[in-house]
C-alpha cells in the first residue's frame, strides 16, 4: 500500500492555529487519511472546517450518533476510496481502497466513553467486527 494515516486526539479543533498545525503536519507526512478524536465542534463547523482548509477532500463524522460528535475522519478521494459501513456513538468503520495500488483494507477508528457499561458494549461490537473481518 502506498498511503498514509494520521490519528490524533485533538482535544479540540476551534482554535485557528490548530487548524495550521493539522494541515502542516498532514502535508508534511503526505497523509490520505486521517481521523481526529474529540474535535469538540459542530457538525456545520466542521463541514466548513473541511470544504475551507481540505478542499477537494471528502469526510464523515459521527455527530448523528452522539451530541457534539467525537470522530471525524478525512480522506484524499484522488488516493484513497473509503466507504463508511457502519458507525456508533464510540466508532467509526469502513472499507477502504488504496487507488495507487488497489488494496481493499478496513479501517476502525474508535473514542471510548466514560463509564465501564459503554466501553463493555463497544468490546462486545469490535469482538463481534473482528470474527467478520476476512480481509486485511
Amino acid at each position: 500500500m502506498n498511503f498514509k494515516a494520521i490519528v490524533w486526539n485533538v482535544r479540540g479543533l476551534k482554535k485557528p492555529s490548530k487548524h495550521s498545525t493539522i494541515l502542516n503536519l498532514v502535508k508534511f507526512h503526505q497523509a490520505s487519511l486521517c481521523c481526529f478524536l474529540e474535535t469538540k465542534m459542530t457538525k456545520i463547523n466542521i463541514f466548513n472546517y473541511v470544504s475551507n482548509k481540505w478542499p477537494g477532500w471528502s469526510f464523515e463524522t459521527n455527530h448523528d450518533f452522539i451530541d457534539g460528535g467525537r470522530i471525524l475522519v478525512c480522506w484524499n478521494p484522488n488516493l484513497i476510496s473509503c466507504n463508511l459501513i457502519e458507525m456508533g456513538e464510540q466508532y467509526m468503520h469502513f472499507k477502504c481502497l488504496c487507488r495507487t495500488s488497489q488494496t481493499v483494507f478496513f479501517a476502525t477508528f474508535v473514542y471510548s466513553l466514560y463509564t465501564v457499561l459503554r466501553r463493555k458494549a463497544l468490546w462486545e461490537y469490535l469482538a463481534l467486527l473482528g470474527d467478520q473481518i476476512k480481509d486485511p
